[in-house]
């Protein structure tokens, strides 16, 4: 964006006056186009902040994840598949006296998922959480940006 402005070379001593009154009009539309910007630009931000993010972009993470967790209830079974795998965890401890670790591996990424997704749409963090289940015992932020390519 640039200004540019010239000096006129001969200039009218009372020309100004007439041209403050000239700008009357102007003022008027402008005021109204600036209320309209002001009213556009609260609306602009408050539909970024609450209709996009936490609702539109996030469905596709709810309804994957409603599986997961709890969120959808078939018939008896109304756990979600975190709870079933823990269950089946606990089980395996309690008559092979360890934990398996590959289904702590993925209860762990299960529930990253889920908490990935819970911090992006309560508007905790930007970044969009990725489609993947990040399995293991800890994870680093380096970690999980290298894997996703970005």
């Amino acid at each position: 964006m640039a200004v540019s402005a010239e000096l006129d070379g001969r200039l009218s001593r009372w020309l100004w006056l007439v041209k403050w009154i000239l700008v009357i009009p102007h003022w008027i539309v402008l005021l109204f186009l600036w209320i309209a910007f002001f009213v556009v630009t609260v609306i602009a931000f408050f539909a970024i902040l609450f209709l996009v993010k936490w609702w539109l972009l996030a469905i596709p993470h709810y309804l994957v994840l409603a599986f997961f967790s709890s969120g959808m209830h078939a018939g008896w079974w109304s756990g979600g598949l975190i709870t079933l795998l823990t269950l089946i965890a606990a089980f395996a401890l309690a008559f092979t006296d360890r934990y398996p670790r590959d289904l702590f591996a993925l209860i762990v990424g299960l529930n990253r998922w889920v908490l990935r997704v819970a911090a992006y749409a309560s508007l905790m963090t930007d970044a969009y959480p990725p489609f993947r289940l990040g399995q293991g015992g800890t994870e680093t932020a380096g970690t999980e940006h290298a894997a996703d390519g970005s």
